[in-house]
């Protein structure tokens, strides 16, 4: 009871803290990354850098000055927050007055030294690493970009030794996070360097384990007990007011969005400094340092600090211009627009059967979808099939690459079900005036020389308004966009470094991993579809048709079809039901 006391007397400090901390990445620190990102992807004399180019341009000098920056802005970001709440709750004391934010700054500057050495390695490898594996157990974190994409996950547990291998990875990077995680109190407190404090952390844990561990325990205990009640009972009032009046449903819904808006800005602003200073009155206990850490006070109080010494005024006025401001978001007409965006179903790999296969396109355009997406590649003798793989071992056991065969040779391989693997000729007048194709130009034959050759083959078609070009490699998509302009193209990415304004594609195609509103916002803000692939699962497909994309790339063209039509049917009640329902309920908006 006298920590949360105390937590509450130390609150308005933190609170100005974070506010402050936060107003100076958005304004200052993150614009000048960007501005400098940008820069140096343009002196790489290209306007966008694709996957295919991202791994030789990370280990090109360009590219190592540009992840030697981005990874000091990550690390000063990690070093002004912790060192800051750190040197808050450590040196609290009522009769002292806080040290300003320039103060803080400057201590957090001074730290910088104690990082360059060895250790700084193992640091930022620790943290690159931890990042990704462990946030897609956690579901939640702030950094969703870097976590592992889903289909890699969905991978790893379908199989068993995966699954292991990965488990044992996240269990023992969680151990080395809790034995090191006093050792920026070593740094901060003790004046340690970096490689001595983590040391120091390992043994200050081991020696108290059992006491740390316990209430530690205890603590997660709280947090899920607190967490389930409140997700339980969000899905009662949700159910329950389903039967009962439209309009106190919807004001149910609306009140249940602000609370939960006002739990995770909570996480952010309330949480994290209170297990700081959690482990900070530990750290004092364990080390029996009986002396708090002195920090250089301010001179004296300005209107800022009076305004925030007013503690239940402040708090009133914080939740109040959350209230408000959930509130007018809700309101907004654009909430419930975009969910009634008719959205493009696209069937992955020709849909439904063998993949690639003649077959599964004819099962496609029985269903009347309105796309399917195919990939071609260049034979040895400079004929067009469709195939995905650089080999054909996972679809017929031959491990060759359509460059290294001839289209006589390739034509006498057989697939499942005695499907072959089809000339895009074939695909080309089976399509015409029945279904449109997303034509991936694929591999390492995808080049200008591709381009000119599947142009011409569709203009002789006269199908050039049905075909939609996509490729990974963006100087493709360039050439095709520049030359062909009648044609329109789309860009397939996991992840590209350049300005979006200047991506000559009309259609921008990126993984579930990528599906944020802010990304899609800003697909749209330059006059480009959003669409999203590979969506297979019910969840998954049910998200992104109530959702602001304007396409969906799936395997399960049937499972897709009957879920649509099923929320075609809704009434506006269950349709205003389910986007709400998902808003409050989906971790990715978190």
């Amino acid at each position: 009871m006298n920590r949360l006391k105390e937590f509450s007397d130390i609150f308005p400090r933190i609170l100005k803290f974070q506010i402050l901390t936060h107003l100076l990445f958005i304004f200052i620190i993150l614009p000048s990354y960007f501005y400098i990102r940008t820069f140096i992807v343009s002196l790489n004399k290209l306007s966008v850098i694709d996957n295919t180019e991202l791994l030789r341009f990370v280990f090109s000098p360009l590219g190592i000055i540009l992840l030697i920056i981005s990874l000091m802005v990550i690390f000063f970001y990690f070093l002004v927050e912790l060192s800051g709440l750190i040197l808050l709750t450590s040196s609290y004391q009522k009769e002292r007055l806080e040290p300003s934010f320039i103060t803080i700054l400057k201590e957090s500057i001074k730290l910088i030294p104690k990082f360059l050495n060895k250790s700084i390695i193992v640091i930022s490898f620790y943290f690159l690493l931890l990042i990704p594996i462990t946030s897609s157990v956690l579901g939640f974190n702030l950094f969703k970009k870097f976590n592992i994409p889903n289909f890699i996950f969905r991978e790893i547990i379908k199989n068993p030794i995966y699954l292991i291998i990965y488990s044992l990875i996240v269990i023992i990077f969680y151990y080395l996070f809790i034995k090191a995680i006093f050792t920026f109190h070593y740094i901060l407190i003790k004046k340690e360097k970096s490689s001595t404090a983590i040391k120091k952390s390992f043994n200050l844990i081991n020696d108290n384990f059992k006491d740390f561990f316990d209430t530690f325990i205890l603590r997660i205990l709280k947090y899920l007990i607190i967490f389930l009640i409140i997700f339980f009972l969000s899905i009662f009032i949700i159910n329950f007011t389903k039967n009962i009046s439209k309009e106190l449903f919807t004001y149910s819904i609306i009140f249940l969005l602000v609370i939960k808006n006002i739990i995770l800005t909570t996480i952010i602003l309330i949480f994290i400094p209170l297990e700081i200073k959690f482990l900070t009155d530990k750290f004092y206990e364990y080390t029996k340092i009986n002396k708090r850490l002195v920090v250089k006070e301010k001179d004296k109080y300005n209107i800022i600090d009076k305004i925030f010494s007013f503690k239940k005024t402040l708090i009133f006025t914080f939740i109040s211009m959350l209230i408000l401001l959930n509130v007018l978001f809700i309101f907004v007409p654009n909430f419930f627009n975009n969910s009634f965006k008719t959205k493009l179903i696209i069937g992955h790999r020709g849909g439904e059967g063998v993949e690639n296969s003649l077959g599964a396109i004819k099962n496609s355009i029985d269903k009347r979808i309105d796309y399917v997406e195919i990939d071609i590649q260049r034979t040895k003798d400079n004929y067009y099939i469709v195939n995905h793989d650089k080999t054909f071992k996972r679809v017929a056991g031959i491990n060759k690459s359509a460059s290294d065969m001839t289209l006589k040779e390739i034509k006498k391989i057989s697939l499942r079900g005695e499907e072959k693997i089809p000339e895009i000729n074939e695909v080309l007048k089976l399509s015409k005036n029945k279904i449109n194709l997303f034509i991936e130009l694929k591999g390492k034959t995808a080049d200008k020389k591709m381009v000119d050759d599947i142009v011409k083959l569709v203009k002789k078609e006269k199908m050039e308004k049905q075909v939609v070009f996509i490729s990974m490699r963006y100087s493709v998509i360039d050439y095709l966009k520049t030359r062909y302009k009648e044609f329109k193209t789309g860009f397939i990415y996991f992840l590209f470094l350049g300005d979006m304004s200047k991506i000559k594609a009309d259609y921008m195609l990126f993984s579930e991993d990528f599906v944020t509103e802010n990304h899609i916002e800003q697909i749209h803000k330059h006059n480009k579809k959003a669409i999203v692939w590979t969506v297979n699962s019910p969840d998954s497909m049910k998200k992104y048709l109530d959702s602001a994309v304007d396409g969906i790339i799936t395997d399960r063209v049937n499972d897709i079809l009957r879920l649509k039509e099923k929320l075609d049917i809704r009434s506006d009640k269950d349709l205003v039901y389910d986007l709400l329902e998902s808003s409050l309920l989906d971790k990715s908006n978190s």
